[in-house]
């Protein structure tokens, strides 16, 4: 009796160790999927964020681009014009562009900033609901303006969706290189009912 007893107490352990390295093995594989998940989603979006400001350059040339104020919509012009690749395609005519994650992709050009102030000619390039993991990737950028979505990178901010108001904008004129850190504590404020919103300086062609 005693020594089943021990062998059953052996075989609880040897139970529980196996569970214990079991659920350890589950949850390092998903930890490892969701980083890989962000990883590539990232990397699709800064492809799509630089092809998108190609196109967008390459089809609007002197005084072809809108400058007005009120700024104006590019992007189904974008679109009819082959300038976007078919995987960004939603097939919605009022948000035909989409991101890796689902959301909405706009471009407008005009003189106004973020804030609805005038500026300088500027294209926005606005992804909705953005995640915050990817967001702190893609928004740091150098003191030359440059970062992984391009270069000529005016201001960034995250607007709220809902009201169209900014929650926080960085000015590059005004505060130079956008750190990691800086972007992750700016992404911070990203996610569902906010948009990142880019504003490029047109290139003189």
């Amino acid at each position: 009796m005693e020594h089943r007893a021990r062998y059953r107490g052996v075989t609880l352990i040897e139970a529980v160790l196996f569970i214990s390295i079991a659920m350890g093995i589950i949850v390092g594989g998903l930890q490892f999927y969701q980083q890989a998940s962000t990883a590539l989603r990232t990397e699709q979006t800064v492809r799509l964020a630089t092809s998108l400001v190609a196109e967008t350059h390459s089809l609007y040339r002197g005084s072809d681009i809108p400058a007005e104020a009120a700024r104006a919509r590019i992007d189904p012009t974008l679109v009819a014009a082959g300038g976007v690749v078919a995987t960004a395609l939603s097939g919605d005519p009022a948000a035909p562009i989409q991101a890796p994650w689902g959301g909405a992709v706009t471009l407008d050009s005009g003189t106004g900033r973020i804030d609805g102030t005038a500026g300088p000619l500027s294209l926005h390039l606005t992804f909705n609901d953005m995640p915050t993991t990817i967001c702190t990737r893609v928004l740091k950028h150098d003191a030359s303006a440059s970062g992984p979505m391009g270069s000529g990178v005016i201001e960034t901010g995250i607007v709220d969706l809902a009201s169209g108001n900014p929650v926080v904008i960085h000015s590059t004129e005004a505060g130079g290189a956008l750190s990691p850190s800086d972007a992750g504590v700016m992404c911070g404020e990203a996610g569902n009912g906010t948009a990142v919103v880019m504003s490029f300086g047109w290139r003189s062609n």
